[in-house]
């Protein structure tokens, strides 16, 4: 759920380590959640904010806010805040919440936890079956409060197991999704390399270039991640809820995607490349955003 703390000065006096979470956040250029669900980019032009950050000064901290800080929102579209009240402390600042918590996730979660309670009736669990022909007993849904892991959700049994890791789209179609993932951990993946170089040709807003993946594991990973924290099933949808089977098991609405059935036609990973100001330093770009997305995200091909 979205936090009700702010990043106040008031907030980031309470632990100096909080200043040095900020900063690392804008260097690194990590995303930040807006009280609206939206996430952001501070830019890493914000020079008085960095200094500022860099002191532990909480005068300069607001005066830097007063003359306005430089963001990104996902429609690469630049604008200026004038408060830091609209940005939310998130986990990883000692926040309540998790960094999962959009507003289209969390009601992902209630739909499906409201499916999964009617369903049930007077049952302890439900037969959840998907489309690879696997069967769970299925209880309950839970966010994941865990920070920087896949997965936003798991599927527990009636004893609060875990059954699936599930990672949550809020698409009907590949062209209103985001990316299935980054490309920071496949930098030395041959075809991540090549694409990266032809990136550097994307210097001016509208410009654009997507790939296919020949490569499998590539394709897998930004989808369901790695072993260690990686999830099961993939699930897009604006309308989740449950549909009953014949035989008297349920099915997730949607698209469902999991490794033996895999996003395929226009949910297929592709890499991705788009304008965006001032990023992609950490990999050897100047203004470009690279990443793996459905492949028909904008533009089909």
């Amino acid at each position: 759920m979205i936090s009700n703390k702010r990043l106040l000065a008031s907030e980031l006096k309470k632990d100096l380590n909080r200043w040095n979470i900020f900063l690392e956040k804008i260097l690194n250029q990590n995303l930040f959640l807006t009280s609206s669900g939206e996430s952001i980019l501070i830019l890493k032009e914000n020079e008085l904010l960095l200094e500022a950050l860099r002191n532990k000064d909480v005068d300069s901290y607001k005066s830097a806010f007063k003359k306005g800080i430089k963001c990104i929102n996902s429609l690469e579209e630049v604008f200026e805040i004038k408060s830091p009240s609209i940005l939310c402390k998130t986990q990883e600042f000692g926040g309540k919440s998790s960094n999962h918590g959009t507003k289209a996730q969390d009601i992902q979660i209630l739909n499906l936890k409201e499916s999964i309670k009617n369903a049930k009736r007077d049952s302890s669990s439900i037969v959840l079956k998907l489309n690879s022909g696997k069967s769970v007993q299925v209880s309950d849904i839970v966010e994941n409060k865990i920070p920087h892991e896949k997965a936003d959700a798991f599927f527990v049994n009636e004893n609060s197991h875990i059954v699936l890791r599930i990672s949550l789209k809020y698409a009907d179609s590949p062209n209103q999704m985001q990316q299935w993932g980054g490309v920071n951990k496949a930098l030395n993946h041959d075809e991540v390399k090549r694409f990266i170089e032809l990136s550097k040709s994307i210097q001016s807003k509208g410009d654009f270039l997507k790939s296919r993946i020949k490569c499998h594991s590539l394709k897998e990973y930004a989808v369901f991640g790695d072993d260690k924290d990686g999830v099961d099933i993939v699930i897009a949808s604006k309308d989740n809820g449950l549909n009953l089977l014949e035989d008297g098991s349920w099915a997730i609405k949607g698209s469902v995607f999991e490794k033996e059935t895999p996003p395929n036609d226009g949910w297929e990973p592709a890499l991705v490349a788009r304008y965006g100001r001032g990023r992609g330093g950490r990999i050897g770009l100047s203004n470009a955003r690279v990443g793996i997305f459905p492949i028909d995200y904008r533009h089909p091909i």
